[in-house]
């Protein structure tokens, strides 16, 4: 129960930073997406870092994971391309369809406040790191690596949207409605299968 509060809290805590800053803080559209981007690399980099330490604590079970997740370099490694590739992208977008360079103070100030909500969540995963199933570290990596998937579409989706209304909100609304649901569907409970 408090797992779930605490994965709660920083899911609502990461997808509303961008929001908050955008009606609070006066950012650009275009800081709100590189604050998405940040998270994007954190997430992904401490995910790594929880299936290397499970690994190595783990090691025996190790061989029920997924071969793509039996590696933490390999899982990095490939967010860490298709993230690059996708802050080139935003980039892009940034540049010539939004048109305003992201406030630099704005988003170095939002790394750090990212930095600690989901340190915070990966320390608290610490304390019962090693008791968890395989199945548990494998989905969460399983997560991470469809919302990279799915940034990469919600950008092309964004894209359309632009395309179609010519606002620039729009690009936005679509890109962070896409990657919220996605957060909030990893939070459902599962229904357990029963084998045998």
């Amino acid at each position: 129960m408090l797992a779930r509060l605490i994965r709660f809290a920083e899911t609502l805590g990461v997808n509303s930073l961008p929001v908050v800053g955008l009606v609070a803080g006066d950012w650009s559209w275009s800081t709100a997406l590189g604050v998405y981007w940040f998270e994007n690399l954190i997430a992904a980099a401490l995910v790594a870092l929880r299936l290397l330490l499970h690994r190595r604590w783990r090691a025996a079970l190790d061989e029920r994971l997924p071969k793509e997740l039996k590696t933490p370099g390999h899982f990095f490694t490939l967010t860490l391309v298709f993230n690059l590739a996708h802050g080139l992208f935003l980039g892009m977008v940034v540049l010539l369809v939004l048109k305003s360079a992201p406030d630099v103070v704005a988003l170095e100030q939002a790394f750090y406040v990212l930095l600690a909500m989901q340190g915070l969540a990966f320390g608290f995963d610490l304390w019962t790191l090693e008791q968890w199933p395989v199945d548990r570290v494998s989905a969460l990596a399983g997560h991470l690596l469809g919302r990279v998937v799915l940034v990469h579409l919600s950008i092309i989706a964004g894209m359309v949207a632009f395309a179609v209304f010519e606002e620039a909100w729009t690009f936005f609304a679509v890109f962070a409605g896409l990657k919220g649901l996605s957060d909030v569907a990893q939070l459902l409970p599962r229904r357990q299968t029963v084998s045998g």
